[in-house]
């Protein structure tokens, strides 16, 4: 018990916490949709899971950084963006928890 609330273990190390499933393990299936971007000299490729709101973008220098807790319309607006690496300094990096993955 945390704080008067239950916490479950679940299977693959996630745990639930005052209801939210709280990923601890990266999982290769999760669902990931490629989202279109303008073309970048340093983004190489932007996923999303919108189940879990993680975005995932893949850097030309081999870098991979995971986005937790990224709404849809956030995602999605790579797509009208006239430059993929001002939103993302923009509206993601500095807006959202994030881990270097590679």
């Amino acid at each position: 018990m945390v704080g008067g609330e239950v916490v479950e273990i679940g299977s693959g190390g996630d745990f639930w916490f005052l209801g939210h499933r709280i990923r601890t393990e990266y999982n290769p299936r999760m669902a990931l949709v490629p989202i279109p971007f303008t073309p970048s000299r340093n983004i190489a490729a932007i996923e999303y899971d919108a189940d879990e709101q993680l975005l995932i973008v893949s850097f030309h220098s081999g870098a991979v950084y995971h986005y937790l807790g990224v709404p849809g319309d956030v995602a999605d607006g790579f797509g009208q963006a006239l430059s993929s690496s001002q939103y993302l300094s923009l509206y993601v990096t500095n807006q959202f928890i994030y881990e270097k993955i590679g």
